[in-house]
């Protein structure tokens, strides 16, 4: 079965979220474990929707969605102009 380009530029856009935010989240505990805060205190920030962590990760989910709805958008264009692949 032959890959979908979209589908594998999707795939990489994602990975370098993804990544991105991995990084900065260890950056983040990092600093706060420096600073003394018990790692279960930068556990519930971590999970906690109102701190900077919790923005951070809902921006990460937003940032996903919008690239799903771009392959999304793409995919229907391309289907309806040239057929599926």
């Amino acid at each position: 079965m032959p890959k979908n380009d979209l589908l594998e530029l999707f795939r990489q856009k994602v990975a370098l979220i993804m990544e991105d935010y991995a990084k900065q989240t260890k950056l983040m505990v990092a600093e706060n474990l420096r600073l003394g805060l018990s790692m279960a205190t930068v556990g519930k920030m971590l999970k906690d929707e109102n701190s900077p962590a919790g923005q951070k990760r809902n921006t990460l989910n937003k940032a996903i969605k919008r690239e799903i709805g771009g392959l999304i958008n793409r995919l229907h264009i391309e289907a309806y102009t040239q057929g599926l692949k």
